[in-house]
């Protein structure tokens, strides 16, 4: 593998990564608007999204959404 080859492939995970991560914050972020404000998050979000919020109790404390 040449060295640009590397280069790519490390660059392409990097990346992988932060799309990863970006996704989880879209999902948070949504989560607490949706809980908050009663803003719907998009359809393909629903899962996630309610997924997240049965995993994070902690952050969604109190009765119920606002």
């Amino acid at each position: 593998m040449t060295e640009l080859e590397k280069l790519m492939t490390e660059n392409a995970d990097v990346l992988q990564r932060m799309k990863e991560e970006d996704d989880r914050y879209d999902v948070r972020r949504l989560a607490h608007e949706w809980w908050n404000w009663g803003i719907m998050p998009p359809t393909e979000y629903y899962y996630n999204v309610g997924e997240y919020i049965k995993c994070h109790p902690d952050e969604f404390k109190g009765a119920g959404p606002q």
